[in-house]
């Protein structure tokens, strides 16, 4: 990937629905959409080569170039790809200091929720959660994806909607909104329903929001507990997926910043 530190990149998605990507320096593409004035489109390229998923870094095959642009001019099809595509900015871009701290703000948060869950002996119990959430994020993204492009085809295929789904980047998003839905609805309920079974509820809700609680021997009741368990679990599973196995996007490390903080 292209080593400067704000990449542009634009897509251009083919009749038969390939995408064809290319890396462009900052700002030049959108410069060159205004005025062209006879400027090479090559010169405005951080890399020469096409792609087909930009993230992944995965290169489109010449043949597939030929079949959809007619011609083999790199230079024409360049162009074409920079005036008829979309302008995108959200590229990944690697910030070693930044990450170095979001790791150990992350490393130190982890350490001190292990050592409450171990004083409070619920270390088992908290491992035990971190495997069911994995298995439960897993489940809930195929089985979203699966049925997303099932209704997208089925149902929305027609005018206006036009199958909202069929490109991979929309049912990307979607499966994460879904999943976003789900967990935030879902531990919204977790949460009214434990705090409701406590006779302290109405009179002292603030001590729910002190986890320190857990440390200083006040009283914890067993539900409230259990949902500090089950959001644990989650932040903890999600933050590892964001910071070890997902594909980074340009806002890598806001989102990093959000799950720290």
């Amino acid at each position: 990937m292209p080593t400067h530190r704000d990449t542009d990149f634009v897509s251009f998605r083919g009749k038969g629905g390939l995408k064809f990507e290319v890396f462009t320096l900052p700002g030049k593409a959108a410069a060159f959409r205004k005025n062209q004035d006879g400027e090479d489109p090559m010169s405005i390229l951080a890399d020469t080569r096409i792609f087909t998923d930009i993230k992944h870094l995965r290169q489109v095959s010449k043949k597939a170039v030929e079949e959809e642009f007619g011609t083999v001019d790199k230079k024409k099809i360049i162009e074409k790809i920079l005036l008829d595509g979309k302008l995108k900015v959200k590229v990944y871009v690697s910030k070693p200091i930044t990450e170095l701290l979001l790791d150990l703000a992350f490393g130190a948060e982890l350490i001190g929720a292990l050592y409450m869950l171990t004083k409070r002996g619920k270390l088992s119990d908290f491992a035990q959660m971190c495997v069911y959430m994995t298995i439960f994020v897993m489940l809930t993204t195929r089985i979203s994806r699966s049925v997303g492009r099932w209704f997208s085809y089925q149902f929305l295929s027609s005018a206006p909607f036009n199958d909202p789904l069929k490109s991979s980047t929309a049912l990307k998003h979607f499966e994460s909104q879904l999943w976003q839905l789900i967990v935030h609805t879902s531990m919204a309920c977790l949460g009214i329903w434990a705090y409701s079974k406590g006779r302290d509820y109405l009179r002292y809700p603030a001590y729910f929001l002190h986890p320190e609680a857990l440390l200083d021997g006040l009283t914890i009741l067993p539900h409230v507990e259990e949902l500090y368990i089950v959001q644990l679990a989650i932040w903890f599973v999600t933050l590892v997926s964001l910071r070890f196995f997902e594909v980074r996007a340009g806002d890598h490390h806001v989102m990093y910043t959000h799950h720290v903080t």
